[in-house]
C-alpha cells in the first residue's frame, strides 16, 4: 500500500513538474526564440510545440488514474466477506476501467489534434472509473453499515 501511495505522489509530482515545463517552453517558442515578429504566428507556433509535448505528458496521470481505482478495488475486495459475485464484478470493471484508459491514452498519443480532441473512449474511460469507484464505495459502505 505505501509502494502504490509512493508512486502516485511520484506521479502527482511529475505532472506538476511537466506543467510548469509547459510553460517554459511555451514562453520560450513565443517569446524569447520568436521566428518573426508577428506575435499570432509565434503564439501558433508555441501552441503546436506545447501539443507535441503535452501528448507524451498525459500517461502520468493516467497511470495515476489506473492506480487510484486499483486501490480502491483491492480495498474493498479485502473487506468484502459477501457474495463473491460482486468481487468479481468489481474485478471485471476493473480490468475494462485499466484497458479503456490505456487504449484512450494510446489513442489521444497516434491521433493528430492530440488530447485536446474528445473522442467516445474519453467519455468511456470516464464512466467505467466512476462505475468502478461507485461499486467499490457502496461495498466499503455496506460493510461499514454491517460492522457499526
Amino acid at each position: 500500500m505505501l509502494a502504490c501511495i509512493t508512486l502516485s505522489f511520484l506521479l502527482c509530482c511529475w505532472d506538476l513538474a511537466s506543467k510548469f515545463s509547459r510553460v517554459l517552453i511555451f514562453t520560450k517558442v513565443a517569446l524569447i526564440g520568436a521566428a518573426s515578429n508577428d506575435v499570432s504566428f509565434n503564439l501558433e507556433e508555441a501552441g503546436s510545440a506545447i501539443n507535441t509535448l503535452q501528448s507524451a505528458l498525459l500517461w502520468p496521470l493516467i497511470i495515476n488514474l489506473i492506480l487510484g481505482d486499483t486501490i480502491i478495488s483491492w480495498r474493498a475486495i479485502l473487506i468484502w466477506d459477501g457474495n463473491k459475485m460482486v468481487r468479481h464484478a468489481l474485478v471485471v470493471l476493473m480490468t475494462a476501467n485499466a484497458m479503456a484508459d490505456i487504449g484512450d491514452g494510446i489513442l489521444d498519443d497516434v491521433t493528430v489534434d492530440g488530447p485536446s480532441r474528445v473522442v467516445i473512449l474519453d467519455y468511456i474511460s470516464s464512466f467505467l472509473s466512476f462505475a468502478v469507484n461507485f461499486l467499490a464505495t457502496s461495498m466499503i459502505t455496506i460493510t461499514a453499515w454491517k460492522y457499526y
